[in-house]
């Protein structure tokens, strides 16, 4: 019994170790884009991000006069503005912002700088990735816990 257990516990493992292996290879090679669209005078903008539910967006260094604007208010925005009329980030992390939790629709992130960005970059991720990856670890785990449980 104990052999048996012991097996199963070695094919979960390497099956979460390579479902972990492929999901964060999938993530690693997720396109980041740093081209911005200048607008006009110290406004630029990414290009549109059709955001679906479930999907991440994820800001890399976004600056300080900066926000993720429905594409539809966008001709209401202004320097002035931004802070009022951005959308709230779900997440910080260090460098960066993460909206998740949106409606669908499309979506634009907004710069206000007297120069460029030269270092800023932006993603649109979808869930399943990171899906992927929670499965891989609940593998790894249960594999883990069944070696313990037969030795």
């Amino acid at each position: 019994m104990i052999k048996k257990i012991a097996t199963i516990g070695l094919i979960l493992l390497m099956l979460g170790v390579a479902m972990g292996l492929a999901g964060f290879m999938t993530i690693d090679k997720a396109p980041t884009n740093t081209q911005l669209e200048p607008v006009k005078a110290g406004e630029y903008r990414t290009s549109r991000m059709y955001y679906v539910t479930g999907d991440v967006i994820i800001i890399a260094n976004p600056g300080n006069d900066s926000g993720l604007i429905k594409y539809s208010q966008l001709s209401y925005v202004t320097s002035k503005n931004i802070s009022q009329n951005a959308i709230k980030p779900s997440r910080s992390v260090t460098g960066g912002l993460e909206y998740s939790n949106l409606n669908s629709g499309t979506y634009v992130f907004v710069v206000f700088n007297s120069s460029k960005p030269s270092n800023m970059g932006f993603s649109l991720e979808s869930s399943s990735e990171y899906r992927d990856i929670m499965i891989a670890y609940y593998a790894m785990i249960s594999g883990v816990l069944s070696l313990l449980l037969a030795l």
